[in-house]
């Protein structure tokens, strides 16, 4: 048996904390504990901890013990910067998380939400990390996870001719993660892209996705120990 309970510890870093307690009932153990484990599953894409029971404690056959865990997310609050070709245009790119506030839940597999309506285009610039991009939106025709292992989740997200056809063209994406079975956590992965000016396309411009074209954006989640 076990209970969860997540919060997020504000600024300065929006840590999402969740205390996680695993219950060994009556007739599971007799004997001296002096290591205990944790792991939500056998899939190595989830983090799993060990830890030193110091002193050691004998739990006796007619005993309960209650193991109690924190996990700690620190998300990332820097903004990163690139240079990517759509539609034949260089655009730069600025990628930042969005609803950091938001983040409770840590320790899982981190990946992106399966309702598609979760990921969606917008017209306007993105926001800092406890916003989402401004302007109208149109949702994702599509979203399928491409490769995924120990610390790292990579996924496309498409929008097909009848999709995220933005009358102002697309400015910025934003692509929301989930941390695993708790509900309510909102974080964004929040992209947005300006023409460089360099080929048929003004400086500063936005995508132009109409119906005749289709859109996929490659996006990636990371995490690790520190």
């Amino acid at each position: 048996s076990f209970s969860d309970i997540g919060v997020n510890l504000g600024t300065p870093n929006w840590q999402g904390q969740t205390t996680r307690t695993r219950r060994f009932n009556a007739g599971n153990i007799d004997n001296t504990v002096r290591e205990i484990g944790l792991s939500n599953t056998t899939n190595n894409t989830n983090m799993s901890i060990l830890a030193t029971v110091t002193p050691e404690i004998d739990v006796a056959l007619e005993q309960i013990l209650d193991a109690s865990y924190r996990f700690t997310t620190w998300p990332a609050l820097t903004t990163g910067a690139g240079i990517v070709n759509i539609f034949g245009d260089d655009y730069d790119y600025l990628v930042r998380m969005g609803n950091v506030q938001e983040l409770t839940e840590t320790f899982d597999n981190y990946t992106p939400d399966a309702s598609i309506s979760r990921h969606a285009v917008y017209d306007g610039d993105i926001g800092d990390i406890n916003n989402i991009p401004s302007g109208d939106s149109e949702s994702a025709s599509s979203m399928a996870i491409t490769s995924q292992g120990a610390g790292f989740c990579n996924y496309t997200v498409g929008f097909g001719v009848d999709y995220g056809n933005m009358a102002a063209g697309i400015r910025s994406i934003a692509s929301r993660i989930v941390g695993g079975a708790t509900t309510g956590t909102d974080p964004r992965i929040q992209v947005q892209f300006n023409n460089r000016g360099e080929g048929t396309g003004a400086l500063n411009a936005t995508i132009p996705k109409d119906a005749t074209r289709e859109i996929s954006f490659d996006l990636g989640i990371t995490w690790d120990r520190h």
